[in-house]
């Protein structure tokens, strides 16, 4: 597995990544992946499917810890 992304919060501390979003496939997530990042809020996926049979894993959307109650909120609400 590739590590996940080192960019630095305001105070120079490392992003502590969560997940906010998992899905089963892999655009679902992706789309959540971009309602995200045009709202400002960074985030990253991980595809935790294997390759030989991507239909038995799950893609995760993450975000910083700092940003998980803005980015479950904006998930919440619905898109214009």
């Amino acid at each position: 597995m590739h590590p996940l992304p080192h960019t630095s919060r305001p105070d120079r501390r490392p992003p502590v990544w969560t997940v906010v979003f998992a899905a089963a496939l892999r655009p679902e997530a992706e789309l959540v992946l971009g309602r995200l990042e045009a709202e400002g809020i960074p985030a990253v996926l991980l595809d935790r499917s294997p390759s030989a049979y991507p239909l038995m894993g799950e893609v995760c959307v993450l975000v910083d810890r700092d940003r998980l109650l803005e980015a479950l909120h904006l998930l919440q609400t619905p898109a214009p």
